[in-house]
């Protein structure tokens, strides 16, 4: 009896292991691709907004910190007066 107990154990164990290597990076991925795809999303929108609002006005380049849950972008915006790229 004791030793059907554990046998039982042992096979729960290892399959909680594969189980739970198997789904955590498949986890770790789909936060990782709805973060970029939210990322994409708010650039996209951003830009649209910054012609809308913003004559002679273009934003160049942007640095994108992405964590598991969130992360940050900063843009720079570049006024463009007689032609002429400003700060």
């Amino acid at each position: 009896m004791k030793k059907a107990k554990k046998r039982t154990i042992i096979k729960q164990v290892i399959i909680s292991i594969v189980v739970t290597i198997i789904l955590v990076p498949i986890i770790l991925i789909g936060i990782l691709q709805l973060t970029y795809r939210g990322a994409d999303n708010m650039g996209r929108d951003i830009a649209m907004i910054d012609q809308i609002t913003r004559p002679n006005h273009q934003l160049s380049g942007d640095v994108n910190r992405s964590g598991l849950f969130g992360g940050e972008v900063e843009y720079k915006a570049i006024k463009i007066i007689e032609g002429i790229p400003m700060l």
